[in-house]
């Protein structure tokens, strides 16, 4: 079953990723009804969110960990001593805002 999960998100269509969950769920309900209700169907629509975007943006949304492109970013301007430019600077500070504020 995992395999079959895995083909939903390998491809790159909103159409076909729906028919290929419509067909593992029909294919799994009888002996399986709970997972494939709660799991499947309930969180289909906002895993194959990708689909909406064109492919050339794919790279640009693989990655949804928020926080950890934040910290990376902070450590980079951790690093520096001193701000070359006022925009890393207002950076900087609407990062801190981010985390002491928003919980990022």
């Amino acid at each position: 079953m995992a395999d079959e999960i895995k083909i939903i998100w390998l491809s790159n269509n909103e159409d076909t990723s729906s028919k290929r969950a419509t067909d593992i769920y029909e294919k799994y309900y009888k002996s399986y009804k709970e997972v494939v209700n709660n799991i499947l169907m309930n969180i289909l629509d906002y895993s194959i969110v990708y689909c909406y975007f064109k492919i050339r943006n794919y790279s640009r949304i693989t990655s949804t960990n928020f926080i950890e492109r934040i910290n990376k970013k902070l450590e980079e301007l951790k690093s520096q001593l001193f701000f070359p430019n006022i925009k890393i600077n207002s950076r900087y500070h609407v990062a801190m805002y981010l985390i002491k504020y928003m919980g990022i």
